[in-house]
């Protein structure tokens, strides 16, 4: 690198870290996503499921790594997961801002995925117990009729001059969604606009019902993040 082009990285560094305590002074966190340097990049059930579907989406091939990399390097900060929506900063040159719009997730495959929860979902004591059950699990993760969003349902939006689909940013902060969903993967609901509750309240009804048991309808509402931060081996495919 010459002496020119390490003063102007230098510069670009400077500029960055000033822009960041500007806006931190302002009142915005700007807390990086914690991501390992290397191995998996997600260590639990969810996480590792997203990362395996947005590789499986081939649509998305090759534009990926770049985003992975960013991740790694500390460079998503404040992500936040809203209905239809994910936000975040990304830091490179500058700070972006990112934006993946999800669709809602269709009401006929959302009704389909309850009455399969009813009809072959886990025992009331299942749910107390934290398990899901395998036929339930595979309906959820299905990548053409589950809860993970298709490519056709994703938009990117990114202030970046990258008008890649996905540019690097977007990327870094789909994948920020696995380590999100690692911590609380109940999440991907309120990311498809759904209520994990009314897609096992059938399931524990009829449990109930089995077992002649006046357990209170609420009961599986109370620690929705130990219900489905379920921790199952996953396949190798997965080298985030």
């Amino acid at each position: 690198m010459s002496w020119s082009s390490r003063e102007e990285a230098e510069e670009a560094r400077e500029r960055l870290a000033r822009e960041i305590a500007r806006r931190r002074a302002e009142g915005e966190p700007l807390h990086a996503l914690t991501a390992p340097k290397s191995g998996h990049l997600c260590s639990r059930f969810w996480g590792r499921a997203w990362c395996r579907h947005l590789q499986d989406m081939t649509a998305y091939e090759g534009r990926l790594a770049p985003g992975r990399t960013c991740l790694r390097q500390g460079r998503v900060h404040d992500l936040t997961i809203q209905p239809g929506e994910v936000r975040a900063v990304v830091t490179d040159q500058t700070l972006h801002t990112t934006r993946l719009r999800i669709r809602p997730l269709k009401t006929e495959t959302w009704s389909r995925l309850q009455q399969a929860a009813a009809a072959s979902g886990p025992s009331l004591l299942d749910l107390l117990r934290g398990h899901l059950g395998e036929d339930l699990l595979h309906l959820l993760c299905d990548p053409d009729a589950g809860l993970f969003p298709r490519a056709d349902e994703i938009r990117f939006d990114c202030d970046c001059t990258d008008h890649a689909e996905p540019c690097r940013h977007a990327a870094a902060v789909f994948y920020g969604v696995g380590l999100a969903l690692d911590e609380h993967p109940e999440q991907l609901f309120v990311l498809r606009g759904t209520d994990p509750v009314h897609l096992l309240s059938e399931a524990a009804r009829q449990s109930r019902a089995a077992l002649g048991s006046d357990l209170p309808d609420t009961l599986v509402t109370d620690n929705l993040g130990a219900l489905f931060g379920i921790d199952l081996d996953t396949d190798s495919r997965d080298p985030a």
